[in-house]
């Protein structure tokens, strides 16, 4: 979205992507100011979105088991700063700050977990049975 252009952009719909989590534009104050623009709840605006994988790649982290029953555990060498939970169609469904997740009330399905680690975020998916 960055493209000089933002001010005039009266409607920007980016709902339902699973996949995307900054969208990058020239003045985080217009989308955020403005009537018509529409992202999920795990986007965030910037106005720098680093799109390298070296970020990634220092937040590794194991969950299992998977499939899961009851107690979803996570092992991360980071201190973990926040665990949120989506729906395959994208709504929050749980949000947790731990490394051992109650996941018993959740429906049978797929579902995808996200970690936050010192300002960064990564996503994986995992199976309720």
């Amino acid at each position: 979205m960055k493209n000089g252009n933002n001010g005039n952009v009266t409607q920007c719909v980016t709902n339902g992507n699973i996949y995307l989590f900054c969208i990058q534009v020239d003045d985080i104050e217009i989308p955020t100011n403005q009537n018509g623009w529409f992202k999920d709840d795990w986007a965030d605006y910037s106005e720098d979105c680093d799109l390298g994988t070296e970020d990634i790649t220092q937040i590794s982290f194991t969950i299992y088991p998977n499939p899961v029953q009851d107690i979803l555990n996570i092992e991360s060498q980071l201190q973990i700063e926040a665990v949120k939970i989506y729906s395959l169609q994208g709504q929050l469904v749980k949000e947790d700050a731990t490394n051992r997740v109650d996941v018993s009330q959740l429906t049978s399905g797929l579902y995808f977990i996200q970690l936050s680690v010192d300002g960064k975020t990564v996503t994986k998916k995992f199976i309720k049975n």
